[in-house]
């Protein structure tokens, strides 16, 4: 019985202290889910992506280093080493597999260089390694220490996505002369490398003030994307081509707006969303979390789970809105989540990679 108080007591802490909503449903993990860690000791994981024959490939934003884990092992040797400037925010911030990475072999590759631009380059991989890094777009910004954004995935329409931040420069981002504060939509079957002076064609939807995390929902097949306040409000937006969600004119959810309101507003103290992902319909999950948004926060190590209801998906209800803790990982600081082959959450932190896997029995960690 005294555990179960300080339980409640530390929960009851985490909420009032970090902004939880109050009618949000929290929980350590729910009855039948188990919690592993997979790999620990990396060097500022902040992304991780499946490719399509299983291996597991992962990103450090200081070292520059793409890693694969194959057969359960990290490969001894990087899959490629980039060049980044990593200073503050900067750094190697995201990857994409390219749709035809089976035929092409192309992966995608989003970093920062120099101290005034980020660039998105992709490379083919021969022999299980990758070379000849190719120019794709090169992102001037004030300053690549602060806001990047960064975040990319590719659609069902071939095109590859990617969240910008505003640099540090909030007007940026109602700027339709910048390529900053914006989601662009990348055709990589053009010519390349593209021309950044030439936005216009680039622009899919603006108004953003630091982009981490995106989504494509497969019910709508339409993007989700968040976005981070400076001091809390973090949003979950639904996107749609030429919209503006009114960075920095506008923050959070407000009932009279000329903008795109989000769907969902994390309240005064925010939660750092970091990575997102739908939870699919073949997956090994009962039935109540399939097509369900997962979130996870790099704050203090949550993971969110939310329904979406309407005829648009564009709404969540309180009460279909939870907060899972996984308990000793919860003061780990999360960077991006994916669903792996096995069904399982993969879920990469600053530090380690963990996965939530559904075993029917009594929820755990290991």
């Amino acid at each position: 019985m005294a555990g179960r108080r300080y339980l409640c007591l530390f929960v009851a802490v985490i909420i009032v202290l970090y902004g939880c909503k109050p009618d949000a449903r929290t929980s350590r993990m729910p009855r039948g889910f188990r919690v592993v860690e997979l790999l620990g000791g990396i060097n500022a994981c902040m992304d991780i992506a499946f490719s399509p024959d299983g291996r597991l490939f992962f990103i450090e934003k200081n070292t520059g280093r793409v890693r694969v884990i194959k057969d359960g092992a990290v490969e001894p040797q990087p899959w490629a080493i980039f060049s980044v400037n990593s200073t503050g925010e900067g750094g190697l911030l995201a990857m994409a597999f390219d749709p035809e990475f089976e035929k092409n072999g192309y992966v995608y590759f989003f970093y920062s260089t120099g101290t005034s631009k980020n660039v998105i380059v992709r490379m083919k991989e021969v022999d299980g390694r990758g070379s000849k890094e190719e120019m794709v777009l090169e992102i001037p910004t004030p300053d690549n220490s602060l806001n990047n954004g960064g975040k990319m995935l590719f659609g069902k329409d071939g095109m590859l996505y990617v969240s910008t931040g505003d640099g540090g420069r909030a007007d940026l981002a109602q700027d339709d002369t910048s390529l900053l504060g914006k989601i662009l939509r990348i055709d990589p079957r053009k010519e390349l490398p593209l021309d950044p002076a030439d936005p216009e064609t680039l622009i899919y939807a603006k108004g953003f003030r630091k982009g981490t995390a995106m989504a494509w929902n497969p019910l709508n097949n339409t993007l989700y994307a968040t976005d981070k306040g400076p001091v809390g409000h973090d949003e979950i937006n639904l996107v749609e081509e030429g919209a503006n969600y009114g960075w920095p004119r506008e923050l959070g959810f407000n009932k009279i707006s000329k903008y795109k309101k989000p769907i969902w507003d994390f309240g005064r103290r925010g939660a750092g969303p970091s990575g997102m992902v739908f939870y699919p319909s073949w997956g090994n999950f009962p039935d109540e979390y399939k097509n369900n948004l997962f979130i996870v926060d790099n704050k203090i190590g949550r993971i969110y789970r939310a329904r979406l209801t309407g005829k648009r998906l564009n709404r969540i209800q309180k009460k279909d809105f939870s907060i899972w803790l996984p308990d000793s990982f919860a003061g780990t600081i999360l960077t991006d989540i994916t669903v792996g082959p096995d069904g399982s959450l993969y879920i990469a932190g600053y530090s380690k990679i963990i996965k939530v896997e559904y075993s029917g029995r009594e929820g755990g960690e290991e």
